[in-house]
């Protein structure tokens, strides 16, 4: 009886080794196909930015760099995240399904409602963070309540995506990842916030980046000149403002 116990237990020892073995190995394995450079505070002068005129500009530059498996963190008072139950058409598909038909067929329902679904159903991201004003993260609140599998409190709503992490908050909440992540303005985030104001809460965060993308949000009826001007005088002091 003692042998058959001691059996028991080193073979649940080793299958337990071996959990943890396959377990490091899959971790290994996804950090090596994330696709990702040096990361840079935003006060660094050499820090990689472009500004583009609106969302699927910012998918294109994602693509046409390669990034695979990143974490982006968002700012901006919309989610791009409508889903195609939500209203938008995916054409039909014949089997067997590809990745690459997956791909191409979320694609071409690319806009500025669902840029961010769409670079999370074809690999660019991993994880998206959005960072909203706090009016918007309130209405949010109240919405996802209601909601199965998501859960809600003052800091943040956690909103998995088919298992991959998605988590809504606001800045004073925001938590830098230990690694670079794509970063993405949107004109919008500046109704709430003056540019000084922002990049300093940023730089204070410790947030590094190794691509930052400043959308003027064309593609966006309600986005003000203003919050247009904002951006501008934001993108000037990238590289410039200490945290």
């Amino acid at each position: 009886m003692k042998r058959d116990s001691r059996q028991l237990y080193i073979y649940s020892a080793a299958v337990m080794v071996l959990f943890l073995i396959v377990l490091v190995f899959l971790d290994l394995q996804g950090r090596h196909a994330r696709i990702m450079g040096a990361g840079h505070p935003l006060h660094e002068p050499r820090l990689p930015k472009m500004t583009v005129d609106d969302s699927v500009r910012t998918y294109d530059l994602w693509k046409q760099n390669a990034f695979k498996g990143r974490i982006i963190i968002s700012l901006s008072s919309r989610l791009n995240f409508v889903s195609p139950g939500d209203g938008a058409t995916i054409p039909a598909m014949f089997f067997p399904l590809r990745v690459f038909r997956l791909s191409r067929a979320m694609e071409s329902t690319l806009g500025a409602k669902n840029f961010l679904l769409v670079s999370l159903e074809t690999g660019i991201a991993r994880e998206i963070i959005h960072i909203v004003p706090p009016a918007v993260f309130s209405k949010k609140s109240r919405y996802a309540a209601t909601e199965q599998g998501v859960t809600v409190d003052k800091e943040k709503i956690v909103v998995p995506y088919f298992g991959s992490p998605r988590v809504i908050t606001t800045m004073p909440f925001l938590k830098a990842p230990t690694e670079p992540v794509l970063l993405y303005v949107n004109a919008s985030i500046f109704k709430q916030y003056e540019p000084g104001q922002l990049l300093r809460l940023l730089n204070s965060r410790g947030l590094k980046t190794d691509f930052l993308v400043l959308s003027r949000a064309t593609d966006d009826p309600a986005v003000t000149d203003r919050e247009r001007d904002r951006l501008r005088t934001f993108e000037k002091l990238l590289g410039a403002v200490d945290g």
